[in-house]
């Protein structure tokens, strides 16, 4: 299912394969970085005081974590726009 997209893309256009991936890597950055970190919060939540593994870092780290992932959502997303820098080599 992921490589499907960018396979069709690349076929049907010149540069579609480099459109393509730019779509997988954003939703990349959701599964990768901000639903683990959401599944360790709940997790956290659930099983409050309880004995097992814990990561250091307490729920400051989560929110660093989830915050990473939406700043890097929010930039794929403006360079896609091309509302920043990029090289044209």
């Amino acid at each position: 299912m992921t490589f499907f997209p960018p396979l069709i893309l690349s076929l049907l256009f010149p540069f579609g394969f480099v459109i393509a991936i730019g779509y997988a890597g954003a939703a990349a950055t959701v599964w990768a970085c901000i639903i683990p970190a959401l599944l360790a919060r709940k997790t956290r939540v659930v099983h409050a005081g309880g004995e097992g593994f814990k990561a250091p870092g307490g729920n400051a780290m989560i929110t660093i974590v989830i915050g990473f992932g939406v700043l890097t959502a929010i930039f794929h997303v403006l360079s896609m726009m091309g509302m920043l820098p990029s090289f044209s080599g």
